[in-house]
This record gives structure tokens, C-alpha cells and sequence, in this order.
């Protein structure tokens, strides 16, 4: 893993985190909103929810980069429930 990935995936790990709780009886999140994205089993014990914006290039290399084995290990092995929520940014300027 790259230094550049492994600095993203720690950052949004902290960033989003993650709270190990009990999931409510209907196996929807009590913060869930309308609109949230999300993948995994919402009765898993760890929440996950991320902040990102469109136009972010960080948040645009974390998702190329370090999601699909973030997922891979987790989401799809049942353990974490992945919310996603757009953030609006402007667009960035080089």
C-alpha cells in the first residue's frame, strides 16, 4: 500500500468514525437519513459513515485507492454498515 493510501485510508477511518454499537430491531440505523447511500448489513455492529464530495480529489483517490479493499474486508464480510453522504465542495483549483 502506498504511503499517499495508507495516509487516506487512516484519515478516513478517523474521520469517519466508525462506532461500534448495537443496531436497532429494524436493522435501520436510529441516524439514518433520507437519501443516505449505503452498502452492507445494517444490523452489523460497526457504523461506518462517510463524508465526500464529487469534486475532492482526496476523496476521489481514497475511493479508486483504498475502498474496494475496505470493502472487500469489511462491508461484504458483513461487519461494517457503509453510509455514504455527499458534502458539497467547490470545484478545486490548481
Amino acid at each position: 500500500m502506498s504511503r499517499l493510501a495508507r495516509s487516506l485510508f487512516v484519515a478516513a477511518l478517523v474521520l469517519a468514525a466508525p462506532i461500534a454499537r448495537a443496531a436497532p430491531e429494524s436493522g435501520v440505523p436510529a441516524d439514518a437519513l433520507k437519501g443516505d447511500m449505503t452498502l452492507g448489513n445494517p444490523r452489523a455492529r460497526v457504523q461506518v459513515v462517510e463524508y465526500a464530495s464529487a469534486s475532492c480529489p482526496h476523496c476521489a483517490a481514497f475511493n479508486a485507492e483504498v475502498f474496494p479493499r475496505f470493502k472487500k474486508k469489511y462491508i461484504d464480510s458483513g461487519q461494517v454498515h457503509y453510509t455514504l453522504r455527499e458534502m458539497l465542495t467547490g470545484p478545486q483549483e490548481e
